[in-house]
């Protein structure tokens, strides 16, 4: 009796059963699914306030520990981005623009047409100011993220006038990206371009940042069946707007009217309407803005002071760069281009006056011209297609590659490789290093088709006044060089038929042994076959990545071995 009662007086030390999935991951994680669930959103509406929001599907680092120990494959969601997204105003738009479409729906099916035109009258709309001071609450951040701005702008603005994208959202994507393109001239900011078979890659320098991005050729499009344009065009609304503010925050450090206006007045000429006159001279990118004060915003930007006595670790190379960046800036001062219309007539606008050069081209062409191709003060006239005998004097007639091989070396190189009809030097990509094989020397100089190191081009100024007989020496320079060519054509036709004739028939022995040569090839092959077959599955992987980057790198070489040679013969 003594010891019952002396445990029924002990008191409990039970402790409370911990549950499964009650903590951890199993509570820091949501799946879609359930995020749907408490946010009341269809699917379409919850990606498109995700993009807006900049929340993304998270990895766990243990699936099967996130759903209660199932393996079955979900996305899912940090639980406190999901909170986050359940206080934003935008979610509330949405609800009213689904609620408005089931009205309208219903009207149109009733027949009642008035009603269905007040609604589309009052169809509810909503900003994204907000949501863009949220996410870049500084200057540095909004360009910093300026990269995929511009790129998926620019190609909206390239794309045709069909059901896919509606046509307010192609011209508002086209205005903003001409703004941006203004900016860019008025700050002499450009510094690199290169052009391949997917458009035209730009570095410009905004604030101190190196921004690149993408340009599409001006080429017929179509719509592609596996691009799901809802997502890229919530992701462009998005981009619009923050174009929108990076370019009121650029103008206004350059003390330029925003929006932009005009510093001259134009006249609509014949080939465009009224109320687009001045939207077609702002895409022609050759006119001046106006500026605050109201006069014409043009001339060199403020450049940065150079301090020599600067102790800093790098200061040489910053110093060197903002030379660089200075050499740039007056690349084609004093320089007039008029452009031929086979030629892309805005990228070459955009880099010429990026440089400090003038621009024109042909009236039928489009509008911004400046004035005509009689004009004596031409220094440069671009063209892209085998000319006659119509050339006029005092000017240097080059292919539009010379142009961005001038941007890229930082000086004007000779004129005479890319005249036209001839095959212009390759055109590097100045975003790449090259080593001292890929290129002609080893110097840093040999990274580039040509460098400053060259031979000085001619003086633009002097151009204009060839003699005869600069005339006559160089139709001179034309024959000898044929001739030239002619002699080596014929011995090196010799050298081929006495090394044929010299050739001796393959012997026995030496069958023999290029047989063995050739098996112990075969039986190296196969040995080095079975060794890979015997390699774990882990290693094995990383054992396919390394041959094809070796064997990419081996074609690259080859690639520019046989360049190199080309320039060789053709030389």
């Amino acid at each position: 009796t003594s010891s019952a009662a002396s445990l029924q007086a002990a008191p409990s030390k039970m402790t409370k059963m911990k549950k499964k999935f009650t903590r951890g991951e199993a509570t820091t994680f949501i799946s879609r699914k359930q995020a749907l669930k408490r946010l009341q959103l269809s699917l379409n509406d919850f990606r498109r306030l995700c993009i807006l929001k900049g929340v993304y599907p998270q990895e766990p680092v243990n699936r099967r520990r996130v759903n209660k120990g199932s393996s079955t494959p979900k996305v899912y969601y940090h639980l406190k981005d999901i909170q986050f997204l359940g206080h934003e105003r935008v979610m509330q738009k949405l609800r009213d623009i689904k609620a408005h479409l089931k009205k309208a729906k219903r009207a149109k099916e009733r027949g009642e047409m008035h009603t269905v035109d007040r609604l589309q009258r009052n169809f509810p709309a909503y900003t994204l100011d907000h949501i863009i001071r949220e996410r870049y609450p500084a200057f540095e951040d909004a360009v910093r993220d300026l990269d995929d701005c511009l790129c998926l702008c620019f190609l909206f603005s390239r794309l045709p006038k069909e059901r896919g994208v509606p046509v307010e959202q192609i011209r508002l994507s086209a205005r903003l990206t001409v703004q941006f393109l203004h900016w860019v001239i008025a700050a002499r900011a450009l510094r690199k371009v290169f052009v391949s078979i997917k458009g035209y890659y730009f570095e410009a320098d905004v604030n101190g940042v190196s921004v690149v991005w993408s340009v599409p050729h001006q080429l017929g499009l179509h719509d592609p069946a596996d691009v799901d344009f809802k997502i890229l065009r919530t992701f462009n609304d998005f981009y619009t707007t923050m174009l929108g503010f990076v370019n009121y925050r650029l103008y206004s450090s350059l003390g330029l009217a925003y929006p932009p206006a005009l510093a001259n007045e134009v006249d609509p000429s014949d080939y465009c309407q009224t109320g687009e006159a001045h939207e077609e001279f702002m895409a022609s990118l050759n006119q001046p803005l106006l500026s605050r004060r109201g006069g014409e915003a043009e001339g060199n930007p403020a450049e940065p002071d150079d301090f020599p006595d600067e102790e800093a670790e790098g200061a040489e190379a910053a110093s060197a760069a903002r030379r660089k960046a200075r050499a740039q800036q007056r690349l084609f001062n004093g320089c007039r281009f008029f452009l031929n219309r086979e030629t892309p007539r805005q990228i070459l606008c955009f880099v010429i006056r990026s440089c400090g050069g003038e621009v024109s081209w042909s009236p039928l062409s489009g509008p911004g011209s400046r004035y005509p191709e009689s004009d004596q003060r031409v220094t440069h006239q671009i063209v892209d297609r085998p000319l006659g005998d119509s050339r006029l004097s005092g000017r240097a007639y080059v292919q539009p590659q010379w142009v961005f091989d001038c941007v890229n070396s930082g000086s004007l190189l000779p004129t005479g490789d890319f005249a036209p009809g001839l095959p212009p030097p390759p055109h590097l990509s100045p975003f790449a290093a090259y080593s001292a094989d890929d290129a002609d020397g080893g110097d840093e100089a040999a990274q580039l088709p040509y460098s400053a190191t060259r031979s000085a081009p001619p003086d633009p100024v002097e151009l204009r006044r060839p003699s005869a007989a600069a005339e006559l020496e160089e139709e001179d320079d034309y024959e000898a060089e044929d001739a030239a060519k002619r002699e080596t054509a014929a011995a090196d036709a010799a050298q081929v038929g006495k090394q044929q004739k010299n050739q001796k028939k393959p012997s026995v022995v030496a069958e023999g042994t290029q047989r063995r040569t050739q098996d112990a090839k075969q039986a190296a092959a196969e040995e080095r076959r079975l060794r890979e077959m015997m390699l774990p599955k882990k290693h094995k992987q990383l054992y396919k990545k390394m041959v094809f980057s070796r064997k990419r790198q081996a074609r690259e070489s080859a690639q520019l071995a046989e360049k190199k040679q080309k320039r060789q013969r053709t030389a």
